[in-house]
């Protein structure tokens, strides 16, 4: 009885996240990933937020396309020490990309700011999406 339980959570999960309307798509790095929340604000709309430490914001590219928000982002820890020799050495350079489908946003509506090395992404869902009321005539 406990096999049968776990089988029908396990596809329980599966069903939801693929049902869900947000679905992660991709999540590739060479050094480490890049973690990200998002969340559904009283209003109805997503806000993304991802730390992106010693990023500068011209290191960073969004794109939107066919519904898939595609955050893009090289990091270099800079500080060459030329011919010294690390004692430490754990602030890694890299690229990171990150894509997770949005399929009811109005393109149109998306805004990015990067404070502090946080990227918040805001992105409003689609008015036909949402719903609304018809008026009978």
């Amino acid at each position: 009885m406990a096999y049968s339980d776990d089988v029908n959570k396990g596809f329980t999960s599966l069903f939801d996240f693929l049902n869900s309307p947000i679905q992660n798509i991709s999540q590739r790095a060479r050094h480490g990933n890049l973690p990200v929340d998002v969340y559904v604000t009283e209003d109805g709309r997503y806000v993304l937020k991802a730390d992106m430490p010693g990023t500068s914001k011209g290191e960073i590219n969004i794109s939107f396309n066919d519904g898939v928000l595609s955050i893009r982002a090289a990091h270099h820890s800079g500080d060459e020490v030329g011919d010294h020799q690390y004692v430490v050495h754990e602030r890694e350079s890299g690229e990171y990309e990150r894509s997770i489908s949005f399929p009811d946003v109005d393109p149109s509506s998306i805004d990015a700011t990067f404070d502090n090395g946080t990227l918040t992404v805001i992105l409003s869902r689609a008015q036909e999406r949402l719903g609304r009321s018809i008026e009978v005539h």
